[in-house]
């Protein structure tokens, strides 16, 4: 395909991928900002989404070999229109918008990157923009609640979701060539993570920061003895200065939500863990096998006045897509896991990266929803499909 096309093609979709990301933050923090997006977060995902399988639909027969990942990919992708037959609480386009967002930009970002023109390095510096947009849309609406929420801290500091925007673009992040460049974004990531106060996130970027210190540093024996010390020691002085410091009005609260696990037993995930799991076991065997359609674990927890999904994707799965479905998944991770290793056999710079996007997948979806909702999850898609394709160019060569 011409190099003019494929940068158009590029160009436009991380112009909508942008849009999305901003207009999407914009709706949640519509009270800060004074207006709301409307229906723009849902139109660039039909946008995204047509854009998608129109470059998948020209791309098709380059294909030699279909990678295991993209089979997986599509086996899911038809799963989940069958499966969006099963609810009716919604019109059948909206779940199909929701389930087919991410598996449609998996596959574009693979078709993408198999081609003579593009490489991963390219396509990461949309989602370098997304970090920082994201990150400056989640500092502005944080300020502005903390100061019209003082009295209340612990309600506003809990429901900071929009942190997870700059955070699952952290395998993107670990793409930057540049150590200086990449080591600041990364420490913005992780300051904004504690501000956040999500527990799920501080985990997230403590085991990141500890893999990539012990790999890039300590382990790394091109890095001078000096800097192999250094780094960790500043990067854990500069952490404690920041919550001692800057966050001491907040420090309190952000350890108060780690000790406090015990008691709130993770702000109520084992009631709607519960009350998942007796619905399901409670279920016609039919209905445990194909699930009970897209979204339905929020169903029956609003029946108990709680307005949550299952929080924990393999429970989420199971009941939704069924057992059928809990297979498919468990076989996603156990390919994601063969990929890490493969790439860490092969010494490959991806690996990090990658290994940065399983931490993150997998602490999420246990303790939140991920595959779930059609938003940041798209991030760690478009990063697989683009690894399947670099790793694809480079065995059979580009694809026409």
């Amino acid at each position: 395909m011409h190099l003019r096309l494929t940068s158009f093609i590029l160009y436009l979709f991380s112009f909508l991928l942008i849009v999305f990301t901003i207009s999407y933050i914009i709706s949640l923090g519509s009270d800060v900002f004074g207006f709301d997006t409307g229906s723009i977060p849902n139109g660039t995902t039909t946008l995204l989404e047509f854009l998608g399988i129109l470059y998948i639909f020209i791309k098709l027969k380059t294909i030699q070999k279909i990678p295991y990942l993209l089979a997986w990919v599509i086996v899911w992708f038809f799963w989940m229109c069958f499966n969006s037959l099963l609810t009716t609480d919604l019109p059948l386009y909206i779940h199909l918008r929701e389930t087919l967002f991410w598996p449609i930009l998996f596959m574009f970002s693979f078709y993408l990157c198999t081609s003579k023109e593009m490489n991963i390095s390219r396509l990461k510096y949309c989602f370098i923009l997304i970090m920082l947009v994201s990150t400056v849309l989640f500092f502005k609406i944080s300020t502005a609640r903390t100061a019209m929420i003082i009295s209340n801290l612990e309600g506003y500091i809990a429901s900071v979701n929009y942190i997870y925007f700059p955070l699952l673009t952290l395998p993107w992040i670990f793409l930057v060539k540049k150590e200086a460049i990449r080591n600041f974004l990364l420490f913005v990531i992780f300051l904004a993570a504690i501000i956040s106060a999500k527990r799920s996130a501080i985990l997230i970027c403590i085991l990141i920061a500890i893999v990539y210190i012990w790999f890039n540093y300590i382990k790394n024996k091109k890095s001078h003895a000096i800097i192999r010390i250094a780094i960790p020691i500043i990067f854990i002085v500069c952490i404690y200065f920041f919550i001692s410091n800057v966050m001491s009005s907040r420090s309190e609260y952000v350890f108060s939500r780690f000790s406090s696990i015990s008691e709130d037993k993770g702000s109520g995930r084992d009631i709607v863990w519960r009350n998942v799991l007796d619905t399901y076991s409670k279920s016609p065997v039919l209905e445990k096998i194909i699930g009970h359609g897209h979204n339905s674990a929020i169903i029956v927890n609003r029946g108990h006045n709680i307005d949550l999904s299952a929080h924990n994707d393999f429970l989420e799965v199971l009941f939704d897509y069924g057992i059928i479905g809990l297979i498919l998944y468990l076989l996603l991770h156990i390919y994601l896991i063969k990929r890490l290793f493969f790439l860490k056999r092969n010494k490959s710079e991806l690996f990090l990266p990658y290994l940065a996007s399983y931490i993150t997948m997998f602490i999420m979806s246990m303790v939140s929803h991920l595959i779930l909702y059609p938003t940041y999850f798209t991030f760690l898609a478009t990063f697989w499909g683009a690894v399947e394709g670099q790793l694809y160019k480079k065995r059979f060569g580009v694809s026409g």
